[in-house]
């Protein structure tokens, strides 16, 4: 994804890491995988709950409203395409 963030950030898109991990293991994470996006640490679980995330990854496409657009549960071949297509959809409905 790291590829695509500063494009989408352009066309008014956010991308936020939601975590129950600690701060240690989410900055170890980040820099492995080098990656730079903001991330919101969810140690209530709130924003978990409030959207229902079943597992890890839980890939939400949320607008400015908090409705819920997509979902993709997990990550894998085709996931990033999937993901693209409905970022796609949404900007071109504006």
């Amino acid at each position: 994804m790291q590829p695509f963030i500063g494009q989408w950030q352009k066309a008014g898109i956010e991308v936020v890491l939601v975590t129950t991990d600690s701060p240690a293991r989410i900055k170890e994470f980040l820099a492995k995988n080098s990656l730079d996006f903001t991330v919101l640490l969810d140690d209530r679980g709130q924003v978990a709950r409030l959207y229902r995330v079943s597992g890890i990854p839980d890939g939400l496409l949320i607008d400015r409203q908090g409705t819920l657009l997509y979902r993709s549960l997990g990550w894998g071949p085709g996931s990033l395409e999937k993901l693209q297509a409905a970022i796609d959809k949404v900007l071109g409905s504006n």
